[in-house]
């Protein structure tokens, strides 16, 4: 959280701004474009595309061809691109403004990287109701959400499928111009059960499972905690759950319900890896 200004110490200017959700106000805009300038130096003089190092000319050509759809034969110099990156962020509408940035981290280069790092920031100071999370650019700015889903991005190598189907939950519910909830939430719910598979060595095992698996190895829950573990995937599995309410004909699922089974689905699967790790099944 920045430190507050003379002026907002002394109830001069308001000391928190509005979110902002389906804005970018002028100086985010701003803030944003310094961000992307501070994390590449070999973009802040004008050079020719051919001169350059393999790795930053490919992400200059990824940008202007994929990105704003441009002939790569009219991209000569750097100048050019960077001129078009700072127009986007000044004058495009904000949605296009956070397509960019994401564009822009998902770009393999130390330079994507220490941007994602540095946009997060102006995020948080500038109070966007928005966080790159991975990869991704997702409506979250609870810290802790935040930590649930990207430990639950880190799982180890075991649970690989987990892993994936929490990135595509989130991918799903980031998508600013067609979010799929539903599709979100059924990722979500993949990631569970994958885990459980792992836990209990078998392709179609369930959270009982899993938990009898742990018991096998010495490893024991306690019953209150149990039972609520099992009623929470109840409630995500079987035909009165909200899998089930998800393929009625009219059922609405928004934005809230996907965050909140990411979310949770996120810690689900963190806390049973750690059990299983307790318990000898996993690394």
């Amino acid at each position: 959280m920045p430190r507050l200004s003379f002026s907002q110490r002394m109830g001069l200017t308001p000391k928190e701004f509005p979110l902002q959700v389906d804005s970018l106000d002028k100086a985010t805009r701003m803030d944003i474009w310094n961000a992307f300038y501070q994390s590449f130096d070999s973009l802040k003089m004008s050079t020719l595309i051919w001169s350059m190092e393999n790795t930053i000319r490919a992400f200059c050509e990824t940008l202007w061809a994929d990105f704003f759809k441009k002939d790569l034969s009219e991209l000569q110099d750097s100048r050019k691109l960077v001129d078009q990156i700072r127009v986007c962020f000044n004058t495009d509408k904000w949605y296009i403004v956070l397509n960019l940035c994401e564009f822009i981290i998902q770009i393999p280069t130390a330079g994507s990287k220490k941007f994602g790092k540095n946009v997060n920031t102006v995020f948080e100071n500038d109070n966007v109701a928005y966080r790159v999370i991975g990869l991704e650019i997702a409506p979250i700015t609870n810290d802790q959400e935040i930590q649930a889903i990207t430990t639950a991005m880190e799982l180890p190598d075991k649970l690989s499928g987990a892993r994936k189907h929490i990135s595509t939950a989130l991918q799903l519910l980031s998508d600013r111009g067609n979010p799929d909830y539903r599709n979100s939430i059924k990722e979500s719910i993949s990631a569970v059960e994958s885990v459980c598979k792992v836990l209990a060595t078998n392709e179609h095992a369930t959270l009982p499972d899993a938990i009898k698996a742990l018991k096998k190895n010495g490893f024991t829950l306690h019953g209150g905690l149990e039972q609520g573990l099992l009623k929470i995937y109840g409630y995500t599995s079987d035909q009165g759950g909200i899998r089930h309410a998800m393929i009625e004909e009219g059922s609405v699922v928004t934005q809230e319900d996907a965050l909140f089974m990411l979310v949770s689905c996120s810690a689900f699967c963190h806390y049973l890896q750690q059990k299983g790790s307790q318990a000898g099944i996993l690394p």
